[in-house]
């Protein structure tokens, strides 16, 4: 999975323009944690809003 990981960072524009890492790790969330649980969901949208907002804002 690394391997295919890093050759989809290596052509994605939003990565190689930016130097966008892609990968955020909220500790003790797992993958369903995400969609409901403040706790986690919170944290994720922050990272999100932060991306949006140095990447996209005009």
């Amino acid at each position: 999975m690394s391997s295919q990981f890093c050759r989809i960072r290596s052509t994605c524009p939003c990565w190689r323009e930016t130097g966008w890492s892609g990968l955020v790790v909220i500790d003790g969330a797992t993958h369903i944690d995400l969609y409901d649980k403040d706790e986690y969901v919170t944290p994720a949208v922050a990272k999100l809003a932060e991306f949006l907002g140095k990447y996209l804002a005009g």
